[in-house]
């Protein structure tokens, strides 16, 4: 949904993102992440939707991941290619997680809180690309602008500009765990 702050000086628009629409499904480890709780997780993030979902997770949760797999729990499968990224497979009864790292999920500056403990199940059927605002010529429409940057006689770059953000429908068909500090 759209969603408009007024905080700074001046306005700032945004689609509200995943983690603020995501209600049921939500994951609390109190601290150490096992096998069990990450059956309890799969179980409410695969009980909608699509039997296969990709997991947007903070590295120590993917490394948690591949602890599971040390143990020979699981089977991944190296380098498959969707939507130009690299994924791993997490195939479990329940369904198929595709696995993504992501760094920007670290910890917050001077003590503000991150999402180093997070991973997020996203139903990819049930995601879309939403622009701010549209219309003829206003703020949200995707623009051409030529000759950008001058780099030397022969060098054009050109470059093309949106506003825009992901929009994420049948918010039981998404799920979130959080709290995860160590695993084992």
């Amino acid at each position: 949904r759209a969603n408009e702050s007024l905080s700074g000086s001046s306005s700032r628009w945004s689609t509200m993102g995943l983690k603020q629409i995501i209600s049921t499904n939500k994951t609390a480890v109190s601290t150490t992440l096992t096998q069990t709780i990450f059956n309890t997780f799969s179980e409410t993030a695969f009980r909608f939707g699509e039997d296969q979902k990709m997991l947007i997770s903070a590295p120590k949760i993917l490394s948690a991941i591949n602890n599971f797999a040390m143990g020979s729990k699981m089977n991944t499968y190296v380098d498959d290619k969707v939507f130009g990224l690299s994924l791993q497979r997490y195939i479990a009864p329940l369904g198929e997680f595709l696995l993504h790292n992501n760094y920007r999920m670290e910890a917050g500056i001077t003590g503000a809180n991150g999402y180093e403990d997070e991973a997020y199940s996203i139903d990819l059927p049930s995601v879309e690309i939403r622009f701010l605002d549209g219309g003829e010529g206003l703020i949200g429409d995707t623009k051409l602008y030529q000759d950008v940057e001058q780099v030397g006689t022969t060098v054009r770059t050109d470059e093309y500009r949106s506003q825009l953000g992901w929009g994420f429908r049948h918010e039981s068909k998404h799920a979130i765990m959080y709290g995860v500090t160590a695993y084992s």
